[in-house]
């Protein structure tokens, strides 16, 4: 049996990587670290090790090359995972003997192919075109399916759920699933099941806290009769979806909340320990970002001077490029340029050009940088409007500095 270690300190991507490659025959040893994957290498001497760039303890390139000057392990072939790819290293990564680079997100049938032609081996993955997203906003977890139904990107999207649940600290989220265009036939029903087994047990059977938006008379009718998923709201339109959602009282993402309660009122918790678990929690958002590495440029397009200011200053701990725009034109013009950032946070409204100009260029121009939107829960309107470019994530004012770095390492750093 041949034997496959796997470096990654992400919980949730390392337990589906593992999972996923033992179903198919192949011996598989996990590697929590640099440090823990460099012993482990050492041991088990493995046909192909599959590994992140961003580890700690040790780094990638001390892995690699502790890899190569030893003669038993020289040979094995590396695949690389990375958040953001280096081209001008490629020549570099060749000498350490890495024959694939993968970018985060993964998309895993890409990564089987890889496996199978370094190893000789053929692995069967559903072809099915799909899109699957997951992004967290105003306390909802957004899902977006397109296309169609893949088992495959089901199955990795329990572990996204997984991800962001840790990530944000959510008790019970709300879920949005929208599945609009989507067509069910009956073979693929257990798709279907799937699926709706992990929204539901990632809102631990809450029923009330799902809301399915589909058009598709198989998926409606599935969902109405099947008695686990009757209590399962449906809607037409995104609109009365998030009227639906919004309008639910803020219950669920309550971590922030419940630490300034018991800090205000101490009566059932010392406050020395609720002073440490938000220092440990904002400790773990800050090593999960410094992961990423010290190269990520970010914009903030905000007229706001205190705005600006204030999401600079919740990145001051890393030695990144924040650039600040005070409207939509300035950065337009820094844009034209082919000046490329890793992340854009938005303001909608801004005088001279506002935030919809600014997506039109971005959209017009072929731009794949990630926008996060400013907005206001009233503003459901513009919301939807944003929606309509393209844009996944949003944050609402008033603005929280640890929010900023949750979502920004839910952006930059995803392990699915």
């Amino acid at each position: 049996m041949k034997k496959v270690l796997i470096i990654d300190e992400n919980d949730e991507f390392r337990e589906y990587l593992c999972k996923k490659i033992e179903e198919h025959g192949f011996d598989v040893t996990a590697g929590l670290n640099g440090l823990d994957g460099s012993l482990k290498l050492r041991k088990i001497i493995p046909d192909l090790i599959i590994m992140d760039h961003s580890l700690t303890r040790k780094t990638f390139f001390e892995v690699v090359a502790e890899k190569v000057d030893n003669p038993n392990t020289i040979s094995v072939p590396v695949v690389l995972l990375t958040n953001k790819v280096d081209k001008s290293k490629i020549a570099e990564y060749a000498k350490y003997g890495i024959k694939k680079i993968f970018s985060k997100p993964l998309r895993i049938d890409s990564l089987l192919k890889g496996i199978s032609e370094i190893l000789g081996t053929t692995f069967e993955v559903d072809d099915t075109p799909c899109i699957i997203e997951a992004n967290f906003n105003d306390e909802i977890i957004f899902i977006e399916i397109a296309r169609g139904l893949n088992i495959e990107k089901i199955e990795i999207l329990k572990f996204r759920l997984e991800e962001l649940v840790n990530i944000y600290n959510i008790t019970i989220p709300k879920v949005l699933l929208m599945m609009s265009g989507i067509k069910v036939e009956d073979k693929n029903i257990y798709k279907l099941r799937t699926l709706l087994d992990i929204v539901v047990k990632t809102v631990k059977e809450n029923y009330d806290k799902v809301i399915v938006l589909a058009n598709e008379k198989t998926i409606k009718d599935y969902i109405c009769y099947v008695d686990e998923y009757k209590d399962i709201q449906i809607r037409n339109n995104l609109s009365d979806a998030l009227d639906d959602l919004i309008g639910q009282k803020a219950d669920n993402f309550a971590q922030d909340r419940v630490v300034e309660d018991n800090l205000l009122n101490p009566k059932n918790k010392d406050v020395k320990e609720v002073k440490i678990e938000m220092r440990f929690e904002t400790e773990n958002i800050t090593r999960k970002l410094e992961t990423i590495g010290n190269n990520i440029k970010i914009a903030v397009v905000d007229d706001d001077f205190v705005i600006r200011q204030f999401v600079k200053t919740s990145f001051k701990t890393l030695e990144w490029q924040i650039d600040t725009f005070e409207n939509g034109k300035k950065f337009i013009d820094v844009l034209s340029e082919n000046k490329e950032y890793d992340l854009i946070f938005l303001d909608l409204m801004m005088p001279e050009v506002d935030g919809f100009g600014v997506l039109e260029f971005i959209n017009e121009y072929g731009i794949k940088t990630p926008v996060i939107v400013f907005s206001a829960l009233s503003q459901k309107e513009t919301v939807l409007k944003a929606v309509k470019y393209g844009v996944k994530s949003y944050m609402s004012k008033p603005l929280n500095p640890n929010l900023i770095k949750r979502k920004t390492a839910e952006i930059l750093n995803p392990g699915f």
